[in-house]
C-alpha cells in the first residue's frame, strides 16, 4: 500500500462537495424554474438527484482506487483489496435506490415500477454473487491475517509476562544438566524465552511451564568438556547443592 493516504483526499472532498451543494444549490430561487426536456423533474428535485448519483460515483472510483492501490501480501491487505470494490458496489446500489424513491420518484413511473423493481432486485442478487464469491475465494487471505496477528499477540504477551514479572511472586528454580552451546526453545516441558547470564559453569535461561503459566529460571551445565568421572559427579553435585539452595 502507499506510504501516504493523501490520495483519499480529493475522493473525499469531491462526496463531501457533491453533498453539500445538492441542498444548497436546490434552494436557490433560480433553480425553481429550471426544467429539464423529457425528465418529469423540477429543477429542485434534479439537482438533488444528480448530486446524490455523483456522491455515489466519486465513492465508487475511490473504492476502485482502493483496490488499485492496496498492495497484495496474501493477508489481510490482500483481502481487502478483493473486497472492497464489491462491498462498496453493495452499498452503492442500496444508497441509489433510496435516493430514487426519495426524489426520482417521477423517472420511476416513467420508467415503471415493476420494471424498476426487477432491475433493482437483479442488481442486487447480482452484486451480493460478486461479494459471496470474493469471500471465499479470498477467505484463505482472512485466515492468514487473523492467524499472524493471533500469534503476534501471544508473543509479545508472553514476551511482556516474562520481563515484567512481579519479584514478590515466587519464580521457580529448576537445576538441569546439559550439553548445550545454543539457546534451545524447550527444555524438558519448560519453553525457554530468553537467556538471563552465563558464567563459566553454564547458562541460565527464562523459562515458562505451559501447564500452570508459571515462570521459572533454568540453570543448565556444559559437561562435554569434562573427561574425568570422579571429576564430573563433583561438579554435578556441587551444581545441584546451588540448585537447591537457590
Amino acid at each position: 500500500m502507499s506510504k501516504s493516504w493523501t490520495w483519499i483526499t480529493p475522493y473525499i472532498c469531491g462526496i463531501l462537495a457533491m453533498l453539500l451543494a445538492g441542498p444548497l444549490l436546490s434552494n436557490l430561487a433560480v433553480t425553481q424554474s429550471i426544467s429539464i426536456p423529457y425528465v418529469p423533474l423540477n429543477g429542485p428535485h434534479a439537482i438533488r438527484l444528480i448530486a446524490s448519483l455523483l456522491a455515489l460515483a466519486i465513492l465508487w472510483t475511490l473504492a476502485f482506487a482502493a483496490s488499485q492501490e492496496v498492495s497484495d501480501n496474501g493477508r489481510g491487505a490482500s483481502f481487502f483489496r478483493s473486497l472492497v470494490l464489491p462491498l462498496t458496489t453493495l452499498v452503492v446500489m442500496l444508497f441509489a435506490h433510496k435516493v430514487f424513491t426519495t426524489v426520482g420518484l417521477p423517472l420511476i413511473e416513467q420508467l415503471g415500477p415493476t420494471r424498476f423493481a426487477m432491475g433493482y432486485a437483479i442488481s442486487l442478487v447480482g452484486t451480493g454473487l460478486w461479494v459471496t464469491a470474493a469471500w471465499i475465494l479470498n477467505q484463505y487471505s482472512l485466515r492468514e491475517a487473523v492467524a499472524s496477528s493471533t500469534q503476534a499477540l501471544a508473543d509479545d504477551d508472553d514476551a511482556g509476562q516474562g520481563e515484567a514479572a512481579d519479584p514478590s511472586e515466587p519464580i521457580t528454580t529448576m537445576a538441569t544438566s546439559v550439553i548445550t552451546s545454543y539457546t534451545p526453545s524447550m527444555l524438558g516441558r519448560y519453553k525457554v524465552l530468553k537467556e538471563l547470564g552465563r558464567g563459566a559453569m553454564g547458562l541460565v535461561y527464562l523459562g515458562k511451564d505451559p501447564t500452570i503459566q508459571r515462570f521459572v529460571a533454568i540453570k543448565t551445565m556444559r559437561l562435554d568438556h569434562i573427561d574425568q568421572d570422579d571429576k564430573l559427579q563433583e561438579i554435578k553435585a556441587r551444581f545441584f547443592r546451588e540448585a537447591e539452595s537457590t
